[in-house]
């Protein structure tokens, strides 16, 4: 399962974003079961891919490469 701030990897190529196979980001936004909001990252690089807007992606085309687990501080 894939969560807000868990970072993935890409599955698919989508050229005319320039994101392709193997680009990291993180995500910023769960929409649902089936979607996300992801922000990817230049390779080698801490700074985000020009990407505008940000990719709404179908989780079955990402891949979590690290699993954000940090609970919720309560309010």
């Amino acid at each position: 399962m894939i969560n807000q701030y868990d970072v993935v990897e890409s599955l698919i190529d989508i050229p005319k974003e320039n994101l392709y196979i193997g680009d990291k980001g993180t995500v910023v936004e769960d929409f649902d079961d089936n979607y996300c909001m992801v922000e990817f990252l230049q390779e080698n690089s801490s700074i985000p891919k020009t990407v505008d807007p940000v990719p709404i992606m179908h989780k079955k085309n990402l891949k979590v490469v690290w699993k954000h687990n940090i609970k919720a501080i309560p309010k």
